[in-house]
């Protein structure tokens, strides 16, 4: 994969939280879990991607999915 493919994932992943999971939802447990939920699939990718090229930045990535600051 290259850094273009990578920025793409990280984008799809910061776009999912930026805005709300379940906009019509009144239970913050419910949003709350589908945030949990994406962060655990961003980080769960990432670990996955740090295997498949040695110059993959992980804490990178994860900061441009949203997941780490």
């Amino acid at each position: 994969m290259t850094k273009k493919d990578f920025e793409l994932i990280a984008a799809v992943f910061a776009n999912l939280l930026r805005e709300p999971i379940h906009p019509d939802c009144d239970d913050p447990e419910a949003e709350q879990g589908a945030i949990d939920g994406i962060r655990t699939a961003a980080v769960n990718l990432a670990d996955a991607l740090a295997t498949t090229n040695p110059r993959f930045d992980r804490a990178r990535f994860l900061q441009a999915c949203g997941v780490a600051s």
